[in-house]
């Protein structure tokens, strides 16, 4: 699973998770065009494909990290990345958006790619709704 946002500007805030069998979950939180949940099916070569490239940031078993980040932009969305097995124990990572180096800026050359390989370019594009506050 991975979780977009916030940002102290009108960054969109979302989830999306997927799973081996091609299902797609996206919900959208704040600041996205479609709130709220919603499904669809991928193909499953895309699947095996992302989870190969996120697989050099996996942690541990049972670990949760900081991704490291020396130079970054300030005010940008923090990626939080969660694998999940089929025992349910969990393993995560937190990335700060914006960031210009090293493995950060690697995570989220593979993350800022996943909307529109997963299909939710759509869902997840940013939308400022009226009375809606930052961040």
């Amino acid at each position: 699973m991975v979780s977009v946002g916030p940002c102290f500007g009108f960054c969109p805030a979302y989830t999306v998770s997927m799973a081996a069998d091609g299902e797609v979950v996206f919900k959208g939180a704040r600041h996205t065009a479609t709130l709220g949940e919603r499904r669809r099916k991928i193909d499953a070569a895309v699947y095996r494909a992302v989870a190969a490239e996120l697989a050099r940031f996996r942690p541990q078993a049972k670990e949760q990290r900081e991704v490291a980040c020396r130079v970054k932009v300030s005010d940008q969305a923090s990626y939080d990345v969660t694998w999940i097995g089929a025992a349910g124990a969990g393993r995560a990572i937190h990335a700060a958006g914006g960031c210009r180096d090293g493995e950060g800026a690697a995570l989220e050359a593979v993350l800022r790619t996943l909307p529109e390989r997963l299909g939710i370019a759509a869902w997840a594009q940013q939308k400022t709704y009226p009375g809606t506050s930052r961040g």
